[in-house]
Protein backbone atom coordinates (compact mmCIF):
# COMPACT_ATOMS: atom_id res chain seq x y z
CA UNK A 1 0.00 0.00 0.00
CA UNK A 2 1.29 3.47 -0.86
CA UNK A 3 2.77 5.46 2.02
CA UNK A 4 1.19 8.64 0.61
CA UNK A 5 -1.93 7.92 2.66
CA UNK A 6 0.18 8.58 5.77
CA UNK A 7 1.32 12.04 4.63
CA UNK A 8 -1.34 13.93 6.60
CA UNK A 9 0.80 17.08 6.73
CA UNK A 10 1.11 17.44 2.96
CA UNK A 11 0.96 21.08 1.89
CA UNK A 12 -2.05 22.17 -0.14
CA UNK A 13 -1.23 24.22 -3.24
CA UNK A 14 -3.53 26.22 -5.52
CA UNK A 15 -2.72 27.13 -9.10
CA UNK A 16 -3.59 30.80 -9.60
CA UNK A 17 -1.26 31.40 -12.55
CA UNK A 18 -4.21 31.80 -14.97
CA UNK A 19 -6.68 34.47 -13.92
CA UNK A 20 -9.20 34.04 -16.72
CA UNK A 21 -9.89 32.41 -20.07
CA UNK A 22 -12.27 34.44 -22.23
CA UNK A 23 -13.49 33.67 -25.74
CA UNK A 24 -13.22 36.66 -28.07
CA UNK A 25 -15.05 36.64 -31.39
CA UNK A 26 -13.35 37.75 -34.62
CA UNK A 27 -15.22 38.35 -37.86
CA UNK A 28 -13.90 38.06 -41.43
CA UNK A 29 -12.83 41.12 -43.37
CA UNK A 30 -15.42 40.34 -46.05
CA UNK A 31 -19.04 39.31 -45.64
CA UNK A 32 -19.32 37.22 -48.82
CA UNK A 33 -19.25 33.46 -48.30
CA UNK A 34 -20.18 32.24 -51.77
CA UNK A 35 -18.51 29.40 -53.65
CA UNK A 36 -14.82 30.06 -54.43
CA UNK A 37 -14.70 33.07 -52.09
CA UNK A 38 -11.62 33.59 -49.91
CA UNK A 39 -12.46 34.35 -46.27
CA UNK A 40 -9.82 36.06 -44.13
CA UNK A 41 -10.13 36.30 -40.34
CA UNK A 42 -7.33 38.17 -38.62
CA UNK A 43 -6.29 38.81 -35.02
CA UNK A 44 -4.08 41.89 -35.15
CA UNK A 45 -3.68 42.62 -31.44
CA UNK A 46 -0.22 41.38 -30.58
CA UNK A 47 -0.50 42.13 -26.86
CA UNK A 48 -2.85 39.17 -26.37
CA UNK A 49 -2.02 35.68 -25.13
CA UNK A 50 -4.16 33.31 -27.17
CA UNK A 51 -4.68 29.55 -27.22
CA UNK A 52 -5.32 28.42 -30.84
CA UNK A 53 -5.73 24.77 -29.89
CA UNK A 54 -9.01 25.57 -28.12
CA UNK A 55 -10.35 28.02 -30.72
CA UNK A 56 -13.54 27.35 -32.68
CA UNK A 57 -15.25 28.27 -35.92
CA UNK A 58 -18.90 29.25 -35.63
CA UNK A 59 -20.64 28.67 -38.97
CA UNK A 60 -24.27 29.61 -39.56
CA UNK A 61 -26.38 29.44 -42.68
CA UNK A 62 -29.56 28.40 -44.40
CA UNK A 63 -30.79 25.58 -46.60
CA UNK A 64 -33.57 26.38 -49.03
CA UNK A 65 -34.67 22.84 -49.81
CA UNK A 66 -35.02 19.49 -48.11
CA UNK A 67 -31.70 17.75 -47.73
CA UNK A 68 -29.80 15.61 -45.28
CA UNK A 69 -26.44 16.80 -44.00
CA UNK A 70 -23.80 14.09 -44.09
CA UNK A 71 -21.28 13.45 -41.34
CA UNK A 72 -18.78 16.33 -41.04
CA UNK A 73 -20.92 18.33 -43.46
CA UNK A 74 -19.55 21.82 -42.73
CA UNK A 75 -15.96 20.83 -43.55
CA UNK A 76 -17.07 19.96 -47.10
CA UNK A 77 -18.13 23.59 -47.63
CA UNK A 78 -14.45 24.61 -47.66
CA UNK A 79 -11.82 23.59 -50.18
CA UNK A 80 -8.89 24.33 -47.88
CA UNK A 81 -7.98 26.16 -44.70
CA UNK A 82 -4.64 27.59 -43.66
CA UNK A 83 -3.21 29.19 -40.54
CA UNK A 84 -0.67 32.02 -40.72
CA UNK A 85 1.47 33.37 -37.89
CA UNK A 86 2.99 36.80 -38.55
CA UNK A 87 2.31 36.29 -42.24
CA UNK A 88 4.05 32.88 -42.41
CA UNK A 89 1.96 29.84 -43.22
CA UNK A 90 2.15 27.40 -40.32
CA UNK A 91 -0.29 24.73 -41.41
CA UNK A 92 -2.72 23.97 -44.22
CA UNK A 93 -5.48 21.43 -44.71
CA UNK A 94 -6.28 20.70 -48.35
CA UNK A 95 -9.69 19.35 -49.28
CA UNK A 96 -10.99 19.98 -45.76
CA UNK A 97 -13.93 17.63 -45.95
CA UNK A 98 -12.07 14.47 -46.96
CA UNK A 99 -8.99 15.27 -44.83
CA UNK A 100 -10.86 15.90 -41.57
CA UNK A 101 -13.24 13.00 -42.21
CA UNK A 102 -10.44 10.47 -42.71
CA UNK A 103 -8.54 11.80 -39.70
CA UNK A 104 -11.66 11.89 -37.53
CA UNK A 105 -12.78 8.36 -38.43
CA UNK A 106 -9.54 6.88 -37.12
CA UNK A 107 -9.14 9.30 -34.18
CA UNK A 108 -12.52 9.60 -32.50
CA UNK A 109 -13.82 7.07 -30.00
CA UNK A 110 -17.32 5.77 -29.33
CA UNK A 111 -18.04 8.51 -26.81
CA UNK A 112 -17.30 11.33 -29.24
CA UNK A 113 -20.63 11.30 -31.10
CA UNK A 114 -22.54 13.41 -28.58
CA UNK A 115 -19.63 15.75 -27.88
CA UNK A 116 -18.91 16.36 -31.58
CA UNK A 117 -22.50 16.50 -32.83
CA UNK A 118 -22.48 20.27 -32.33
CA UNK A 119 -19.63 20.36 -34.85
CA UNK A 120 -21.62 18.38 -37.41
CA UNK A 121 -19.78 15.14 -36.65
CA UNK A 122 -22.00 12.16 -36.07
CA UNK A 123 -21.36 8.81 -37.69
CA UNK A 124 -24.34 7.12 -36.09
CA UNK A 125 -27.13 9.52 -37.09
CA UNK A 126 -27.86 12.09 -39.76
CA UNK A 127 -29.05 15.67 -39.40
CA UNK A 128 -32.09 16.63 -41.42
CA UNK A 129 -32.75 20.26 -42.22
CA UNK A 130 -35.96 21.25 -43.96
CA UNK A 131 -36.06 24.76 -45.41
CA UNK A 132 -34.41 26.12 -42.29
CA UNK A 133 -31.30 27.37 -40.58
CA UNK A 134 -28.24 25.59 -39.32
CA UNK A 135 -25.55 26.52 -36.80
CA UNK A 136 -22.41 24.55 -35.94
CA UNK A 137 -19.33 25.16 -33.82
CA UNK A 138 -16.29 23.34 -35.21
CA UNK A 139 -13.14 23.06 -33.06
CA UNK A 140 -10.07 24.18 -34.98
CA UNK A 141 -8.27 21.05 -33.77
CA UNK A 142 -10.75 19.08 -35.88
CA UNK A 143 -9.48 20.81 -39.03
CA UNK A 144 -5.74 21.38 -38.50
CA UNK A 145 -2.95 19.25 -37.08
CA UNK A 146 -1.29 22.39 -35.69
CA UNK A 147 -4.31 23.11 -33.50
CA UNK A 148 -4.57 19.50 -32.37
CA UNK A 149 -0.93 19.05 -31.33
CA UNK A 150 0.36 22.46 -30.23
CA UNK A 151 -1.48 23.09 -26.96
CA UNK A 152 0.53 26.08 -25.64
CA UNK A 153 -0.30 29.77 -25.74
CA UNK A 154 1.11 32.10 -28.39
CA UNK A 155 1.85 35.72 -27.51
CA UNK A 156 3.10 38.83 -29.32
CA UNK A 157 1.95 37.59 -32.71
CA UNK A 158 -0.52 38.29 -35.50
CA UNK A 159 -2.82 35.37 -36.33
CA UNK A 160 -4.73 34.87 -39.54
CA UNK A 161 -7.11 32.11 -40.60
CA UNK A 162 -7.79 31.85 -44.33
CA UNK A 163 -10.65 29.72 -45.62
CA UNK A 164 -11.32 29.00 -49.29
CA UNK A 165 -14.94 28.14 -50.04
CA UNK A 166 -15.49 25.04 -52.13
CA UNK A 167 -16.64 25.48 -55.72
CA UNK A 168 -19.77 23.44 -55.01
CA UNK A 169 -22.06 22.65 -52.07
CA UNK A 170 -23.16 19.27 -53.41
CA UNK A 171 -20.77 17.20 -51.30
CA UNK A 172 -21.98 18.38 -47.88
CA UNK A 173 -25.45 16.82 -48.12
CA UNK A 174 -27.54 14.20 -49.87
CA UNK A 175 -31.02 14.18 -51.37
CA UNK A 176 -33.30 11.29 -52.25
CA UNK A 177 -33.58 10.30 -55.88
CA UNK A 178 -37.33 10.99 -55.81
CA UNK A 179 -36.86 14.72 -55.34
CA UNK A 180 -36.78 16.98 -58.42
CA UNK A 181 -33.37 17.30 -60.05
CA UNK A 182 -32.06 20.49 -58.49
CA UNK A 183 -28.72 21.41 -56.99
CA UNK A 184 -28.36 21.36 -53.22
CA UNK A 185 -28.32 25.02 -52.22
CA UNK A 186 -26.52 25.78 -48.96
CA UNK A 187 -25.79 29.39 -48.04
CA UNK A 188 -23.41 30.48 -45.29
CA UNK A 189 -24.62 33.65 -43.62
CA UNK A 190 -22.10 34.04 -40.79
CA UNK A 191 -18.60 32.86 -39.85
CA UNK A 192 -16.91 33.76 -36.57
CA UNK A 193 -13.53 32.69 -35.20
CA UNK A 194 -13.81 32.26 -31.43
CA UNK A 195 -10.37 32.49 -29.84
CA UNK A 196 -9.58 31.91 -26.14
CA UNK A 197 -7.69 34.88 -24.67
CA UNK A 198 -5.63 34.04 -21.60
CA UNK A 199 -5.01 36.48 -18.73
CA UNK A 200 -2.31 35.45 -16.27
CA UNK A 201 -1.12 36.60 -12.86
CA UNK A 202 1.62 39.23 -12.51
CA UNK A 203 4.10 36.60 -11.37
CA UNK A 204 3.43 34.44 -14.42
CA UNK A 205 3.50 37.45 -16.73
CA UNK A 206 6.94 38.38 -15.44
CA UNK A 207 8.20 34.86 -16.05
CA UNK A 208 6.87 34.85 -19.61
CA UNK A 209 8.34 38.29 -20.37
CA UNK A 210 11.73 37.20 -19.06
CA UNK A 211 11.67 34.23 -21.44
CA UNK A 212 10.70 36.46 -24.38
CA UNK A 213 13.45 38.99 -23.66
CA UNK A 214 16.03 36.20 -23.66
CA UNK A 215 15.49 35.93 -27.41
CA UNK A 216 15.40 32.14 -27.31
CA UNK A 217 13.25 30.87 -30.22
CA UNK A 218 10.11 29.02 -29.20
CA UNK A 219 9.72 25.64 -30.98
CA UNK A 220 6.31 24.89 -32.50
CA UNK A 221 6.18 21.17 -33.21
CA UNK A 222 3.12 19.35 -34.53
CA UNK A 223 1.96 16.74 -37.01
CA UNK A 224 0.49 18.06 -40.23
CA UNK A 225 -2.16 16.30 -42.35
CA UNK A 226 -1.21 16.11 -46.02
CA UNK A 227 -3.86 14.76 -48.42
CA UNK A 228 -3.20 13.41 -51.91
CA UNK A 229 -5.85 12.36 -54.41
CA UNK A 230 -5.76 9.91 -57.30
CA UNK A 231 -8.94 11.06 -59.11
CA UNK A 232 -9.50 7.92 -61.16
CA UNK A 233 -7.73 4.62 -60.65
CA UNK A 234 -7.07 2.58 -63.82
CA UNK A 235 -9.30 -0.44 -64.34
CA UNK A 236 -6.92 -3.09 -63.01
CA UNK A 237 -6.28 -5.26 -59.97
CA UNK A 238 -2.84 -3.90 -59.07
CA UNK A 239 -1.72 -0.29 -58.83
CA UNK A 240 1.48 1.52 -57.89
CA UNK A 241 0.93 5.13 -56.80
CA UNK A 242 3.99 7.36 -56.44
CA UNK A 243 2.93 9.96 -53.88
CA UNK A 244 5.77 12.40 -53.17
CA UNK A 245 9.38 12.90 -52.10
CA UNK A 246 9.72 14.03 -48.48
CA UNK A 247 12.56 15.56 -46.48
CA UNK A 248 13.96 14.09 -43.29
CA UNK A 249 11.92 16.42 -41.08
CA UNK A 250 8.76 15.52 -42.98
CA UNK A 251 8.98 11.81 -42.43
CA UNK A 252 5.54 10.21 -42.69
CA UNK A 253 4.47 8.78 -39.35
CA UNK A 254 1.11 7.40 -40.47
CA UNK A 255 -0.41 6.78 -43.89
CA UNK A 256 -4.20 6.44 -44.21
CA UNK A 257 -5.71 5.31 -47.51
CA UNK A 258 -9.35 5.30 -48.60
CA UNK A 259 -11.37 4.68 -51.77
CA UNK A 260 -14.60 6.14 -53.11
CA UNK A 261 -16.60 5.02 -56.14
CA UNK A 262 -18.97 7.52 -57.75
CA UNK A 263 -19.42 9.67 -54.63
CA UNK A 264 -17.82 13.01 -55.45
CA UNK A 265 -20.27 15.62 -56.76
CA UNK A 266 -23.14 13.10 -56.77
CA UNK A 267 -26.16 14.48 -54.88
CA UNK A 268 -27.57 11.08 -53.90
CA UNK A 269 -24.30 9.70 -52.50
CA UNK A 270 -22.68 10.25 -49.10
CA UNK A 271 -19.25 11.84 -49.58
CA UNK A 272 -18.25 11.12 -45.96
CA UNK A 273 -18.32 7.34 -46.46
CA UNK A 274 -15.75 5.16 -48.19
CA UNK A 275 -15.82 1.95 -50.24
CA UNK A 276 -13.69 -1.15 -49.78
CA UNK A 277 -13.60 -1.97 -53.53
CA UNK A 278 -12.76 -5.52 -52.42
CA UNK A 279 -9.24 -4.52 -51.45
CA UNK A 280 -6.91 -7.48 -50.86
CA UNK A 281 -3.67 -5.82 -49.77
CA UNK A 282 -1.98 -2.46 -49.45
CA UNK A 283 1.61 -1.54 -48.73
CA UNK A 284 3.56 1.72 -48.29
CA UNK A 285 7.16 2.05 -49.46
CA UNK A 286 9.57 4.59 -47.96
CA UNK A 287 12.48 4.22 -50.35
CA UNK A 288 13.16 0.46 -50.16
CA UNK A 289 11.58 -0.10 -46.73
CA UNK A 290 7.95 -1.26 -46.81
CA UNK A 291 5.09 -1.22 -44.28
CA UNK A 292 3.48 -3.37 -43.00
CA UNK A 293 5.85 -6.31 -42.99
CA UNK A 294 3.10 -8.89 -43.52
CA UNK A 295 0.21 -8.89 -45.96
CA UNK A 296 -3.28 -7.78 -44.90
CA UNK A 297 -4.75 -10.73 -46.85
CA UNK A 298 -8.25 -9.22 -46.88
CA UNK A 299 -11.38 -10.40 -48.66
CA UNK A 300 -14.27 -8.03 -47.98
CA UNK A 301 -16.81 -10.09 -49.91
CA UNK A 302 -16.19 -12.87 -47.41
CA UNK A 303 -16.11 -10.35 -44.52
CA UNK A 304 -12.52 -11.33 -43.88
CA UNK A 305 -10.45 -8.27 -42.95
CA UNK A 306 -9.19 -8.80 -39.36
CA UNK A 307 -5.72 -7.31 -39.91
CA UNK A 308 -7.10 -4.21 -41.60
CA UNK A 309 -9.56 -3.61 -38.77
CA UNK A 310 -6.88 -4.25 -36.16
CA UNK A 311 -4.64 -1.62 -37.81
CA UNK A 312 -7.58 0.84 -37.77
CA UNK A 313 -8.43 0.10 -34.12
CA UNK A 314 -4.79 0.42 -33.01
CA UNK A 315 -4.37 3.97 -34.32
CA UNK A 316 -5.52 5.70 -31.13
CA UNK A 317 -2.98 3.91 -28.96
CA UNK A 318 -0.14 4.50 -31.43
CA UNK A 319 -1.01 8.15 -32.17
CA UNK A 320 -2.29 9.45 -28.83
CA UNK A 321 -0.99 6.86 -26.39
CA UNK A 322 -4.56 6.24 -25.22
CA UNK A 323 -6.53 3.02 -24.94
CA UNK A 324 -8.07 1.69 -28.14
CA UNK A 325 -11.75 2.62 -28.30
CA UNK A 326 -12.61 2.85 -32.01
CA UNK A 327 -15.79 4.57 -33.07
CA UNK A 328 -16.74 1.84 -35.56
CA UNK A 329 -17.21 -1.86 -34.99
CA UNK A 330 -16.08 -4.29 -37.75
CA UNK A 331 -19.48 -4.28 -39.49
CA UNK A 332 -19.68 -0.47 -39.65
CA UNK A 333 -15.99 -0.30 -40.56
CA UNK A 334 -16.74 -2.42 -43.65
CA UNK A 335 -19.75 -0.39 -44.80
CA UNK A 336 -18.83 3.16 -43.73
CA UNK A 337 -15.06 3.55 -43.48
CA UNK A 338 -12.85 0.66 -44.66
CA UNK A 339 -9.73 2.80 -44.34
CA UNK A 340 -6.24 1.35 -44.54
CA UNK A 341 -4.15 2.62 -41.62
CA UNK A 342 -0.42 2.00 -41.89
CA UNK A 343 1.91 2.91 -39.03
CA UNK A 344 5.29 4.10 -40.37
CA UNK A 345 6.41 5.88 -37.19
CA UNK A 346 9.27 3.43 -36.53
CA UNK A 347 11.93 3.93 -39.17
CA UNK A 348 15.50 2.73 -39.51
CA UNK A 349 18.55 5.02 -39.64
CA UNK A 350 19.55 3.84 -43.10
CA UNK A 351 17.63 6.73 -44.65
CA UNK A 352 20.50 9.01 -43.62
CA UNK A 353 19.92 12.64 -44.55
CA UNK A 354 18.62 12.16 -48.07
CA UNK A 355 15.08 12.49 -49.40
CA UNK A 356 12.41 9.84 -48.84
CA UNK A 357 10.38 8.59 -51.80
CA UNK A 358 6.86 7.57 -50.80
CA UNK A 359 4.77 5.21 -52.89
CA UNK A 360 1.75 2.97 -52.32
CA UNK A 361 1.11 -0.46 -53.79
CA UNK A 362 -2.53 -1.61 -53.90
CA UNK A 363 -3.97 -4.97 -54.84
CA UNK A 364 -7.66 -5.79 -55.28
CA UNK A 365 -9.54 -9.07 -55.61
CA UNK A 366 -11.05 -7.82 -58.87
CA UNK A 367 -10.65 -4.93 -61.25
CA UNK A 368 -11.64 -1.64 -59.66
CA UNK A 369 -14.28 0.49 -61.28
CA UNK A 370 -13.03 3.18 -63.64
CA UNK A 371 -14.84 5.74 -61.50
CA UNK A 372 -12.94 4.97 -58.29
CA UNK A 373 -10.90 7.69 -56.60
CA UNK A 374 -8.13 6.98 -54.08
CA UNK A 375 -7.15 9.27 -51.21
CA UNK A 376 -3.90 9.11 -49.27
CA UNK A 377 -3.62 11.06 -46.02
CA UNK A 378 -0.01 11.35 -44.84
CA UNK A 379 0.57 12.48 -41.27
CA UNK A 380 4.10 13.80 -40.95
CA UNK A 381 6.22 15.85 -38.57
CA UNK A 382 6.47 19.62 -38.88
CA UNK A 383 8.65 22.02 -36.90
CA UNK A 384 8.71 25.82 -36.76
CA UNK A 385 10.61 28.28 -34.60
CA UNK A 386 9.06 31.53 -33.42
CA UNK A 387 10.74 34.49 -31.79
CA UNK A 388 8.26 36.47 -29.70
CA UNK A 389 10.86 39.26 -29.33
CA UNK A 390 11.16 40.25 -33.00
CA UNK A 391 8.23 38.32 -34.45
CA UNK A 392 10.20 36.14 -36.86
CA UNK A 393 8.75 32.75 -37.80
CA UNK A 394 10.70 30.16 -39.77
CA UNK A 395 10.25 26.55 -40.74
CA UNK A 396 13.00 24.22 -39.61
CA UNK A 397 14.09 22.08 -42.55
CA UNK A 398 16.92 19.68 -43.10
Amino acid sequence: MSTSILDIGEKVTFDDSIESIEYHSYNPYNDSYKNNDVINICINRQDLMVLPSQSQLLVEGTVNKECTFINNAIAYLFQDIRYELNGVEIDRSKNCGVTSTMKGLVSYSKGCDNAMENAGWNVGTIKEITDGDFSFTIPLNHLLGFAEDYKKIIMNAKHELILNRANTNINCATITATLPAKKIDVKITRIVWRMPVIKVSDKEKLRLMTHIESGIPIPIAFRTWDLYEYPMLPTAQKHVWTIKTATQLEKPRFVIIGFQTLRKNVETENMSEFDHCNLADCRVYLNSQYYPYTSFAADFKKSSFPLLYDAYASFQQAYYGSANNPQLNPAHYKTKAPLVVINTSRQCDSYGTGPIDIKVEMEFKENVSGNTAAYCLIINDSLFEYSALNGTVRKVIQ
